[in-house]
């Protein structure tokens, strides 16, 4: 394939996501989307607590909230509490689509 196909092919995709570092609590705000795995949410609120960020989310396809908790100043794992149970995920998995 010739480098015009190409420079063609990557300007003709439906989205080009490429590497960043993961993101911190204190870039997440309101509005923004959050993909985790094949489900979307929506960030409705954000409320700084002792030593974490606390995020209330609405999934896209309208079932019950969830709560995001991050911490609010290293790095670390955040955690996933939906319906009952917590689960604890690596920021690398957080895909962050920000409402500009």
């Amino acid at each position: 394939m010739s480098l015009w196909g190409r420079i063609a092919r990557l300007v003709h995709q439906s989205r080009i996501r490429l590497p960043r570092e993961p993101i911190s609590a204190a870039e997440l705000r309101p509005g923004d989307w959050v993909q985790l795995g094949a489900e979307r949410w929506r960030v409705m609120t954000r409320r700084f607590e002792a030593g974490r960020v606390v995020f209330r989310l609405r999934p896209l396809d309208g079932t019950a909230d969830a709560v995001l908790v991050g911490p609010s100043a290293t790095p670390g794992d955040w955690t996933l509490e939906h319906g009952g149970s917590a689960l604890s995920l690596p920021p690398e998995l957080l895909v962050v689509f920000p409402v500009v």
